[in-house]
C-alpha cells in the first residue's frame, strides 16, 4: 500500500508558496488588494484528544478509514517588504516628480545597505484627481479639482530580517510610513511537501499495523485515498489581538433625575498583537517544531480507506 500511495501523491506537490508576516495589514489596513490566504483545514481526529486508529465506513466492519495530520513550520528563505508611498500636488507632473525624488532617495539608501538593484521594484498603483469644496457665495459650495494624488508601492526583496528596521528608518526620512506587508517566501516547497507526504504515509502505516494487532484483524488491501488536503497558514493570519487593562465602574445620575448627567471619557487602552501558532497537539506529527520566529505553517491531511478480514 505504501509505495502505491506515494506514487500517486508525488504528482500533487507544488513549487512555491508565500506567507505574510505582520505589517499594517494585520490591523485591518487592507486597502492594497491583499491576496486571499490559502485555507487551513482543521484536523478531524486530533491526536492526544480521543483520536481513534480506525473508523468504520458506513457501519461496515470490513472497511476502515485511517487519517494522518502533519504540521510543518517553515522558516522563510527570503522576505519581500512592500512600502506604500502617497504624494499629492497641484498637477500630475509635479506630483510624479516629487514622488520620484522621494523614492529615489529611499532606493539609494537601500543600495548602500546592500540591497541589490534587481531586488527593488516600484509598482504604480493609482493616479486620481482630488476634489474639494470652495464657497461660491454665502449659500453655495462648489466642488472643484484641487490636485492630483499618486500612489506607488516599493517592493524590496531581502534575506536578513534585521535589515527591515534599517529600511523602515530610511523610509521614514522620506515620509514613507506605510509598511503594507512583509511576505515570507519558502523556496523549497516541493521538497517540503514530499517530506510531509512521506511522514503522513508512515503514520498511516503505523496506525494500520497497530489497529490490526489490537483488533486481531487481517489487512485485505484495496487502499483508496479518500481525502488529500494541503493548507498554508500565513503569519499575518496567525496574529491575535491583545488588550491588557483593568477598569472601574462609575454610577451616573439617571437622565430623568433632574440632575446633571456627567460625560464619561474613557482612557485609551493599548492594543497589541502576538503570533499564535497552531496547537501542535492537534497533529499526529510536527516537523520543525515552532521556536521563536513566526513561520509559514503548512498542513497536510491524508485519509486512506482499506479493507480488513
Amino acid at each position: 500500500m505504501k509505495s502505491a500511495i506515494f506514487t500517486f501523491l508525488a504528482v500533487l506537490a507544488t513549487i512555491q508558496i508565500f506567507g505574510q508576516a505582520a505589517a499594517n495589514q494585520v490591523i485591518g489596513n487592507g486597502q492594497y488588494y491583499p491576496q486571499a490566504p490559502t485555507p487551513y483545514v482543521e484536523p478531524v481526529h486530533p491526536v492526544g484528544n480521543g483520536a481513534t486508529l480506525g473508523t468504520p465506513v458506513n457501519a461496515s466492519p470490513n472497511q476502515y478509514l485511517i487519517e494522518a495530520n502533519v504540521l510543518y513550520h517553515g522558516i522563510a528563505d527570503r522576505y519581500i517588504a512592500v512600502f506604500g508611498v502617497v504624494q499629492e500636488e497641484s498637477t500630475a507632473e509635479l506630483t510624479n516628480a516629487r514622488m520620484n525624488d522621494r523614492i529615489e532617495a529611499f532606493r539609494q539608501d537601500m543600495l548602500r545597505m546592500g540591497i541589490r538593484e534587481q531586488d527593488i521594484f516600484v509598482d504604480l498603483i493609482t493616479q486620481t484627481r482630488v476634489y474639494d469644496f470652495k464657497m461660491k457665495d454665502a449659500n453655495t459650495a462648489e466642488e472643484r479639482v484641487t490636485g492630483i494624488e499618486l500612489k506607488k508601492n516599493v517592493h524590496v526583496a531581502f534575506r536578513n530580517m534585521n535589515q527591515l528596521e534599517d529600511m523602515m528608518l530610511s523610509a521614514a526620512k522620506q515620509d514613507i510610513y506605510d509598511i503594507v506587508k512583509v511576505d515570507y517566501v519558502l523556496d523549497n516547497i516541493d521538497s517540503i511537501y514530499q517530506q510531509m507526504q512521506a511522514s503522513a504515509l508512515s503514520i498511516i502505516d503505523q496506525k494500520k499495523r497497530t489497529y490490526m494487532m489490537l483488533e486481531e484483524k487481517k489487512y485485505a488491501g484495496n487502499p483508496l485515498i479518500t481525502k488529500y488536503e494541503k493548507g498554508a497558514l500565513q503569519p499575518v493570519n496567525a496574529y491575535r489581538q491583545y488588550t491588557a487593562h483593568e477598569t472601574n465602574s462609575v454610577a451616573f445620575n439617571q437622565p430623568n433625575s433632574g440632575k446633571p448627567v456627567p460625560v464619561r471619557i474613557s482612557a485609551r487602552r493599548m492594543t497589541t498583537y502576538y503570533f499564535d501558532p497552531l496547537p501542535e497537539e492537534q497533529f499526529d506529527r510536527v516537523i520543525n517544531a515552532y521556536g521563536v520566529e513566526p513561520t509559514v505553517q503548512l498542513t497536510l491531511k491524508l485519509q486512506v480507506r482499506f479493507e480488513v478480514l
